[in-house]
């Protein structure tokens, strides 16, 4: 519950900060001071003497889906509302729900089965197929939602004795690099103080909230 508090209001920090920059320069000045943030957790708090895991190959998977996730969910913040996308990323927990069952064996009965049911039903009320928010926005929403399910699956899986501090840390560090790349390529806004310090707040929040998903 307190990573989706978090993530929401990152989420509208950056709604606020996409009226003039673009996805991949929000995403790379945010993974910056993110970056310094977790880089700073994890000497303080001795996991980065576990950098070796860094490597594991379900971290990594874990960390290309985030990159995924991060790059869609924004792209759909920009065309839809808060509340929309919001809405959409809601059905990632009932996702969750059915590929634990599926995938690693956990006990989901009748009664969860018929609200994962009546989630997906909710979901399509939102997005209305043929009207309503339906289109490119809902479609990169649920792809996102889709690849949370997924990564968080994937999570589940990591052995115990990777620190969570390092599978954020590695989460940050790709998306830093892949937006830092696009970023040479693609076109770039200046960078105002203003923007700068919501970017800040969405970074430290971002950090808090994959360690609340990571530990939950």
């Amino acid at each position: 519950c307190a990573a989706m508090a978090l993530f929401i209001v990152n989420d509208g920090l950056v709604k606020l900060v996409l009226v003039e920059m673009p996805t991949h320069q929000i995403i790379f000045l945010r993974g910056l001071m993110a970056g310094a943030l977790i880089a700073a957790l994890a000497v303080a708090t001795g996991a980065h003497r576990h950098w070796r895991a860094l490597g594991h190959p379900l971290l990594v998977v874990r960390s290309l889906l985030e990159a995924f996730v991060a790059y869609t969910y924004i792209a759909a913040l920009g065309l839809l509302t808060v509340a929309d996308t919001t809405a959409i990323n809601m059905l990632s927990p009932l996702l969750i729900t059915a590929l634990g069952a599926l995938f690693l064996g956990e006990d989901v009965r009748w009664r969860r089965w018929a609200a994962i049911g009546a989630g997906f039903a909710g979901m399509l009320l939102v997005v209305r197929p043929g009207g309503g928010v339906f289109g490119w926005g809902a479609l990169l929403a649920l792809a996102a939602t889709f690849a949370v399910a997924v990564r968080d699956v994937i999570t589940r899986r990591l052995p115990t004795n990777v620190p969570t501090l390092l599978v954020t840390a590695s989460t940050i560090f790709l998306l830093t690099a892949l937006s830092g790349l696009a970023s040479l390529v693609l076109p770039t806004a200046p960078v105002r103080a203003e923007i700068l310090g919501l970017l800040g707040i969405a970074a430290v929040l971002a950090v808090l909230g994959n360690i609340a998903i990571i530990l939950a």
